[in-house]
């Protein structure tokens, strides 16, 4: 018989609620459902759903499935009454049998203590993100306080501890994907675990204390695109921290930006208003900090910030040796192409180098060029003296938009970690040099 999607999720809830995934699930399906505030479903859960279930069963991490491998799957047409009998199945897997009627269960013998295994290692760690965000606070239920997407006009400073899962692929980030963070599991999913604000003294003594305790006093920060809520981004900068295998803490700059694709131009307001925090931002950190060289990673609108702030501090005359500003990526930058050649001279003179990581292929610029009637650097082949231009068309991109390579592909992890490293790009791994009208770039090989 074939089963409704309704009873498929409600099904899932069941199996999660026995492995203590989710909060015990007492009421019945028209009152769980009420309770969680989901009215209208598809078969398109009902098929999620036993994906998930299917997981669980083979315990495999399934939470990162990409959108082309769901779309297939849902191409390829299997019923409800197909989803119904593995549902069955995975159902069947997670129920013990009791003994039969005068039998007692088999005993289990322990090991001799010289003779037991060790313990296996924690299914997840924790890292630490430091953070500085001009989002306005808010109060939140589990962490105590989190940011929204409303400007403060004013820097809040402080950490994030995060679980990242042990057993996942470089450049993932596996976040449940059903609503309401109903199936997160340490195991599976990065989690923000705990947030703890400071004062900004607190946290440039915090970043000293942690520089004179280990032998790189490099730091390294990241600035995040359209569309990232404050709890999206500091996921991203623990996964960024520990594929690019980075000394201490990653320091996520957090813009106040809303998160939904609708907010492009509340977005786009606020990240050109943060420009004069992110600079002063900077310029605390090469005072205060002890650090010999702050390491910048911007993503997509983000790059609008650190253009605008690295502008500011050319325009003092100011020198690499003075502002401390070490390697600046722009990876896919929503910035406008004559902004940037307009900028580009003083970036270079700011900084000890600049990498630009564009791509044709993105398709997240190609809408941004069109809203906003002026081309994107990440979607162009610009070549500037002092910037190492790389055309990443070559790498495989997001299903749906294309503009997440930098840190969702190995390859493009590993080129970034090179950039930091202070690798030239011609004897980086995987690129090649080719010459344009405007000079020499290089491009990821296909």
């Amino acid at each position: 018989m074939a089963i409704r999607p309704r009873q498929a999720l409600y099904a899932l809830l069941r199996v999660l609620a026995e492995q203590r995934q989710v909060e015990d699930i007492d009421g019945d399906e028209k009152s769980t459902f009420e309770a969680l505030g989901i009215s209208t479903l598809n078969a398109r859960s009902a098929i999620l759903a036993t994906i998930l279930l299917l997981g669980i069963r083979e315990d495999r991490d399934v939470s990162d499935l990409n959108e082309s491998f769901i779309t297939d799957l849902i191409a390829d047409g299997p019923s409800l009454g197909e989803v119904s009998e593995e549902l069955a199945k995975a159902m069947e897997t997670r129920s013990r049998p009791l003994p039969a009627a005068g039998q007692t269960a088999p005993r289990r013998v322990a090991a001799p203590p010289s003779l037991a295994a060790a313990p296996p290692p924690p299914a997840h760690v924790l890292k630490a993100v430091l953070y500085a965000t001009d989002r306005k606070p808010v109060s939140n239920a589990r962490l105590g306080l989190m940011f929204s997407g409303e400007r403060a006009n004013t820097l809040h400073y402080g950490e994030c501890q995060v679980s990242i899962p042990r057993d996942r692929k470089i450049g993932g980030l596996p976040q449940p994907l059903l609503p309401l963070q109903l199936i997160a599991s340490k195991r599976r999913h990065f989690l923000v675990d705990s947030l703890t604000p400071w004062s900004r003294q607190d946290f440039s003594m915090r970043v000293r204390d942690a520089l004179q305790s280990r032998n790189s006093r490099d730091l390294f920060v990241f600035v995040h695109g359209f569309r990232t809520t404050f709890k999206s981004a500091v996921l991203r900068t623990a996964q960024l921290g520990a594929d690019l295998e980075l000394a201490g803490s990653p320091i996520l700059y957090s813009w106040a930006a809303r998160g939904g694709i609708d907010d492009y131009l509340h977005d786009g307001e606020s990240v050109r208003d943060s420009a004069d925090r992110f600079q002063a931002f900077l310029s605390d950190l090469a005072n205060e900090s002890g650090a010999e060289q702050i390491n910048i990673l911007a993503h997509s609108m983000g790059g609008q910030a650190v253009c605008g702030a690295l502008k500011q501090l050319g325009s003092r005359g100011l020198a690499a040796s003075q502002t401390r500003i070490g390697y600046v990526v722009l990876a896919a930058p929503d910035v406008d192409a004559s902004t940037y050649r307009n900028a580009a001279a003083a970036m270079t003179q700011v900084s000890t180098g600049m990498t630009l990581y564009s791509s044709p292929r993105d398709r997240a610029l190609t809408v941004s060029r069109k809203f906003n009637k002026s081309p994107r650097v990440g979607e162009q082949l610009i070549v500037l003296p002092g910037v190492d231009t790389i055309d990443a068309s070559a790498v495989g991109t997001d299903f749906l938009f294309g503009h997440s390579y930098f840190s969702s592909a190995r390859l493009l992890l590993q080129d970034v970690k090179g950039v930091f490293a202070g690798q030239a790009a011609s004897v980086r791994y995987g690129l090649e040099r080719l010459t344009s009208a405007e000079g020499p770039y290089f491009r990821v090989k296909p």
